[in-house]
């Protein structure tokens, strides 16, 4: 029994072994003969956007495709307005196109080989061209090995008539890997549309300064734009392009603002990619080297249907070059006529010492500012059409309660900021609201802007700090304690400021003079023949007396309202250069003992990376006129004005 079921189990195993050398063999043959018939893709449109849908934008359309046998290796289409199919000879109009004719113009696309598409449509592109149509733009979407590429944003036609629908047909192929081509599948849409709203972001009523080229401070004019389409795109930013032109207008303004001469072509937008003139960034630095005078800048947007903005955006504005051909401009600050407690506040009587000291050191003024006040206009600054003339700016303030104010620092830091130099003498130069109010006490100029900005303040501050170099201010806080009452009546007027002991308990001036500090070896800043102490000049010093009946301040040798700076050892913003420096030290009446300012910087310069500055904590009104002289000789040599 064993016996029979042995042989009946190898006569089955070696007809099954027959059997598999009888596949093989079949499959090896299969495999050397002919290959079989690539299986054509196929595509089809997403059920949305469906079929007939009217649209204010560029639609995002969905579609998949398939191939039996491969994978699909690119996504053909392009789009065909009605009127252009008309216009190649299909029979068809702006409001309707027959199936029949739809199906030839599929038939048509389906026959341009895959690695012509491109092509053959461009030169139908020219063609409609020719005959006065817009142009069509094939598109070819290569997949990752079949993935991806299922849908875009197609670009349809639109009219710059918002009351004109324009008929449209999508036509779609896919390419698989083998070459072989779908059918081309077809669907309708309409398309209106809206123009676009163009604006210029740039405030005109500034006057803007402009050099050769950029500097570390000098950054170039940055211009900017925008524009809307709120009527196609109510709920998100359109994709908008632009095209903008700079032009020179003149060195007067033009009359009409709105339609300027624009003969005279200073730049134009321009994208490298594409090679054209609409770009998508909304800023763009203008070109530098441009000359003083009136520039119009001109921008224009469009929108996704290359329909541009009907009334484009015009900005007319002035440019000064920074070309300074004049030397010296005072510009003196000071409230006139104050009568403020131990200053000099009389214009006639310390503005002719500045003008002498300036001609006796050989560079006499140009000019002299100062602020005017009157019925139709208050001027509280010097404005870049003046300081631009100038090699440097002599600031002077007798004034303990003016300082440097947000409207003039702001001028100054662009004059600073296209390589200008300024001198500033005087008594509480860096003031804020803050400043001047506080105890007799050395202010932090970082503390100070910190409470500047919240008032959108901080200009006089920053020139301190970033421009000139410095870390703090000490405020003296001066009390202007009246002398004995013997002087009431004109009687025994001799002055006791000796009487009064150091503050708080009583007056506390003590600035007498500065001496000079020779630079160390190690810095780059040249050494001069400074006098080696300024000093006071007593007669002008006892004119800042008050001498009212019911109150007489005598001042002799002493000058009130005094500050001294501490110079920042890292400069705040340029850290890479050498920070500033003192030059003289006051020197008190009290000595270096605790409580007084002997040794504080009186006289700081700064050389910037563009510009240059200079500090006096004190107005040269007060130091002896050859001291004066000497000094301003040295001081206006390393301002390069020698």
């Amino acid at each position: 029994m064993h016996t029979q079921e042995s042989k009946l189990f190898t006569v089955v195993a070696s007809l099954f072994i027959t059997l598999l050398l009888a596949a093989s063999l079949g499959l090896k043959c299969n495999v050397e003969g002919t290959r079989p018939e690539n299986l054509a893709p196929s595509v089809r449109f997403a059920n949305i956007p469906t079929e007939g849908t009217t649209f204010t934008s560029q639609p995002l359309i969905y579609w998949f495709g398939k191939d039996p046998d491969g994978f699909i290796a690119e996504y053909q289409y392009v789009v065909f307005k009605a009127t252009q199919l008309d216009t190649l000879g299909f029979n068809a109009d702006s409001t309707g196109v027959a199936d029949s004719v739809l199906d030839s113009v599929a038939s048509f696309l389906k026959g341009i080989p895959p690695d012509r598409w491109t092509d053959s449509l461009l030169e139908i592109a020219q063609t409609l061209q020719s005959r006065g149509e817009e142009v069509v733009k094939p598109v070819e979407l290569v997949t990752q090995d079949g993935a991806g590429e299922t849908n875009s944003r197609v670009q349809l036609f639109a009219s710059a008539n918002p009351q004109q629908i324009i008929l449209q047909f999508i036509f779609l192929r896919v390419v698989d890997n083998a070459d072989s081509v779908s059918t081309v599948i077809y669907r309708k849409f309409f398309r209106t549309n809206n123009p676009p709203n163009s604006k210029v972001e740039f405030n005109n009523k500034e006057v803007y300064y402009n050099l050769n080229d950029t500097t570390r401070t000098w950054k170039g004019i940055t211009m900017g734009w925008a524009g809307t389409d709120s009527i196609d795109y109510p709920l998100g930013e359109a994709p908008l392009e632009f095209s903008w032109e700079l032009f020179y207008v003149g060195l007067n303004p033009p009359a009409d603002t709105l339609n300027p001469d624009t003969s005279n072509t200073v730049a134009v937008s321009y994208d490298s990619t594409d090679q054209d003139r609409w770009v998508t960034a909304k800023a763009a630095l203008l070109p530098t080297g441009l000359q003083t005078g009136y520039y119009a800048f001109r921008v224009r947007s469009r929108d996704d249907a290359f329909i541009p903005d009907p009334t484009p955006a015009i900005s007319v504005f002035y440019v000064i070059k920074y070309e300074p051909t004049k030397e010296i401009l005072i510009v003196d600050i000071s409230s006139f006529f104050v009568n403020a407690t131990g200053c000099v506040s009389d214009p006639n009587i310390y503005q002719p010492y500045y003008i002498d000291m300036l001609t006796q050191a050989g560079h006499p003024a140009d000019s002299i500012w100062y602020s005017i006040i009157d019925a139709e206009q208050l001027k509280e600054y010097p404005q870049e059409r003046l300081l631009s003339q100038y090699k440097l700016v002599m600031l002077i303030n007798q004034d303990p309660q003016k300082g440097i104010t947000d409207s003039l620092g702001r001028q100054l830091i662009k004059y600073l900021d296209v390589g200008g130099k300024v001198w500033i003498q005087g008594i509480v130069n860096f003031t804020t609201a803050a400043f001047s109010t506080t105890p007799r006490q050395l202010k932090k100029f970082s503390d100070e802007l910190r409470n500047a900005l919240r008032t959108e303040a901080g200009y006089g501050v920053d020139i301190g700090s970033k421009y000139c170099g410095l870390e703090r201010y000490f405020m003296p806080n001066w009390d202007g304690l009246a002398d004995s009452v013997d002087c009431v009546g004109g009687s025994n007027c001799q002055p006791n400021y000796g009487k009064w002991p150091l503050y708080p308990e009583g007056r506390n001036e003590e600035f007498i003079g500065a001496a000079y500090v020779p630079p160390p070896a190690y810095s780059p800043y040249p050494s001069y023949p400074f006098p080696p102490n300024l000093e006071l000049d007593t007669v002008n010093v006892k004119l800042a007396s008050t001498l009212a009946i019911d109150r007489k301040i005598v001042l002799k040798d002493k000058l009130p309202h005094v500050n001294y700076a501490v110079v920042s050892s890292i400069h705040p913003v340029f850290q890479d250069l050498y920070p500033a420096e003192a030059v003289y030290l006051v020197n008190s009446a009290y000595g270096s003992g605790t409580n007084t300012m002997h040794g504080g910087p009186a006289v700081v310069w700064y050389q910037g990376p563009t510009f240059q500055t200079a500090v006096c904590t004190f107005p040269m009104f007060y130091i002896k006129l050859d001291q004066s002289v000497e000094f301003t000789r040295q001081l206006l040599a390393w301002f390069g004005l020698p």
